[in-house]
């Protein structure tokens, strides 16, 4: 379960950062 938690946490701040670019551009 624990790593589930960690998995998404990694996914959404790889998705966050992903948009960050995008938008910046």
């Amino acid at each position: 379960m624990l790593t589930q938690v960690v998995l998404w946490s990694i996914f959404l701040k790889r998705a966050y950062l992903s948009l960050d670019c995008m938008h910046r551009r």
